[in-house]
């Protein structure tokens, strides 16, 4: 139940910040563009993944 709740307020100061940065004239395009990126490169950088471990040849494909 804690992390249901966490998950709805964090949407919502998303959401918040959304409109915010639309009232000062921020791109929401960059802005989101530039978290993905930073997001990638953070974990990337804290949480040190092992990318040998991703194999694409047995990853399941589904295809709807």
């Amino acid at each position: 139940m804690l992390f249901v709740f966490l998950s709805v307020c964090c949407s919502v100061i998303v959401s918040v910040l959304l409109k915010v940065a639309r009232r000062y004239g921020i791109d929401i395009f960059q802005a989101i563009t530039w978290n993905y990126a930073m997001a990638m490169l953070l974990t990337w950088v804290f949480f040190k993944p092992d990318l040998k471990a991703f194999d694409v040849q047995q990853a399941q494909l589904v295809f709807i």
